[in-house]
């Protein structure tokens, strides 16, 4: 091998465990017989979950319609056992994001129309963050903007949310 590393030379290196990723994959919407999942079935994940007290529970999924009243309350009621974060997303107009030159020291943060949030009987036992990436013109990400904006809000993203949540779970567990 000419100028590359070998990474087998090192030997195998366990990966640090700070963070796992739990899928929901086609293999688990078969088990559970539809798409999307029942909210019952997700709280029953989350509740596994939260059994392995991890410090953050991050839930990727768009919880903006209200589905069948027992199961919604079970997801409610699942989110409140650990710390957890649920994604929103940010709606874009179809015109073209303002330039650094016009608006200010804010310009280059996404400027979204709205936010689509989680319902509140959610929201209200989770923090949120925003789970949109930059694409190119092709669909391949790009980037993960860390804060995206309104005409009267700023909102972080997902992934430094989930970060922000774990650092205060550290702080809280230490005091």
């Amino acid at each position: 091998m000419t100028g590359s590393a070998n990474p087998l030379a090192r030997g195998v290196k366990a990966p640090p465990d700070l963070v796992t990723i739990v899928a929901i994959d086609d293999t688990i919407v078969k088990l559970g017989g539809t798409y999307p999942l029942p909210r019952a079935e997700i709280a029953k994940i989350v509740e596994a979950i939260a059994r392995l007290e991890p410090k953050v529970i991050a839930i990727d999924l768009l919880l903006v319609d209200k589905g069948p009243a027992d199961g919604d309350a079970a997801l409610a009621k699942s989110l409140a056992a650990r710390p957890t974060v649920l994604a929103a997303a940010a709606v874009f107009p179809n015109t073209v994001q303002p330039s650094a030159e016009s608006d200010g020291p804010l310009a280059r943060l996404p400027m979204a129309d709205r936010f689509l949030l989680p319902l509140p009987a959610f929201a209200d036992r989770a923090e949120v963050g925003i789970a949109n990436v930059t694409t190119g013109q092709t669909g391949t990400p790009l980037s993960v903007p860390m804060l995206f904006r309104t005409r009267d809000k700023i909102e972080l993203s997902f992934p430094l949310r989930v970060a922000s949540r774990r650092d205060r779970q550290d702080a809280d567990d230490r005091a």
